[in-house]
């Protein structure tokens, strides 16, 4: 690899691991810091939804006008300052009204980052012929860093240590966005043209159908599996088992990037879904905690090859002119538009038939999504010249 290409490849992981350190910072004790300044916890779960919500808008948004000044870089540099003042002043002494202003604004503006930052690395990828998640797995790590260094503080220092340390992993992922070298132009065709052309392909559409049914099991895991499992046995457990899956996605993104590339999207998503599958229906049927972590592993496959094959997909259907558009709109849709249908799909189904029967109905959806997904074998790669995964 040559010297400019390994120093871009630094910098975007450095990008990615700061960035996600924050979010494993101020993810998991976001409830905990509202409910200290004042918020009841229907208005904070309001909040949060809301959070979730303004990244289906904010990141296509972001991620239209990147392909428009034909920078990623340059809009990262943006949304990521922008981020960073926005969560450092959620530590002045404002009322209710005003952090939540700011927190919705964090949120429009932290969102749109990784899917950019995807494309950024795509694009080096495809130059270099490295694995993109060789890079991508920085992120994976500093998440798991930032939620453990948080919590650790937390318990020493009090929540004022949540926003002190979330803020200078913003600080860090903001100055590490100006080392990114700026993309030449290309001279590419309008956006809007390109764009029209990029929804307008069957093979993408059929994907993001299956990533909604994806998610109704991702989402409940993400945001009520912990909670469940630390009432069940143990907080320790519950650690355990997250840990555990942060770990196998880990590796998955280091060791076996290549290996799914090689494969391709059409290849490794049914075996994705087919994986997610088997660890829904565990954790919708077994009685003890070991099955229950143990079952964990399995989100090297249900996330982390998903994840992979997912941006290589995309990144092949995408025209040369809206590469970090289609990454957001692969964002905004599987972790905002689906996320929150599959989180109000699981509000309604646990008081009939609790977390376990949400888990045995995700298991279902799965099987249904690896069907699919056996579609996208035998439908045409879109022309639109060489792309991360085809190199």
């Amino acid at each position: 690899m040559s010297p400019p290409a390994a120093r871009t490849a630094v910098i975007a992981a450095l990008s990615y691991a700061a960035s996600f350190a924050a979010l494993g910072a101020y993810g998991p004790f976001l409830a905990l810091l509202l409910e200290a300044r004042g918020f009841a916890p229907g208005a904070a779960a309001l909040l949060l939804g809301g959070m979730q919500l303004v990244r289906v808008v904010s990141t296509p948004a972001w991620a239209f006008v990147a392909d428009a000044r034909e920078s990623a870089e340059d809009v990262v540099r943006v949304v990521s300052v922008g981020a960073f003042l926005a969560f450092a002043a959620v530590a002045l002494p404002v009322g209710p009204a005003t952090l939540a202003v700011l927190l919705l604004l964090f949120a429009s503006l932290r969102a749109p980052a990784s899917p950019l930052l995807d494309s950024i690395v795509l694009r080096w990828s495809a130059r270099t012929g490295r694995p993109f998640g060789l890079v991508r797995g920085a992120g994976t790590a500093g998440y798991t860093g930032g939620a453990l260094a948080v919590g650790l503080a937390v318990s020493r220092w009090g929540l004022g240590a949540l926003v002190a340390i979330t803020a200078g992993l913003l600080a860090l992922a903001a100055a590490a966005s100006f080392a990114l070298p700026r993309a030449r132009s290309s001279g590419r065709p309008p956006v809007s043209r390109a764009f029209a052309l990029l929804l307008a392909r069957p093979r993408l559409r059929l994907f993001l159908a299956t990533t909604t049914l994806h998610q109704v099991g991702l989402a409940p895991y993400d945001a009520l599996f912990t909670a469940h499992l630390a009432r069940r046995a143990s907080p320790a457990v519950a650690g355990a088992a997250v840990a555990l899956g942060t770990m196998a996605e880990l590796a998955v993104m280091l060791f076996a990037s290549a290996r799914v590339r090689a494969l391709g999207p059409r290849r490794v998503l049914p075996v994705a879904y087919g994986a997610s599958a088997l660890r829904w229906l565990v954790m919708g049927t077994a009685e003890g905690a070991v099955p229950l972590v143990l079952v964990q592993s399995l989100h090297a496959v249900s996330f982390g090859a998903f994840y992979l094959a997912g941006v290589a997909l995309v990144d092949e259907e995408a025209p040369e002119a809206v590469r970090a558009s289609a990454q957001g709109l692969f964002s905004s849709w599987c972790w905002g538009v689906s996320a929150a249908l599959s989180l109000a799909l699981a509000g309604a189904l646990v008081p009939r038939i609790g977390l376990t029967g949400v888990f045995r109905v995700a298991a279902s959806a799965s099987v249904l999504a690896m069907f699919l997904a056996r579609s996208l074998a035998t439908s045409p790669i879109a022309a639109h010249g060489p792309s991360a995964t085809r190199r």
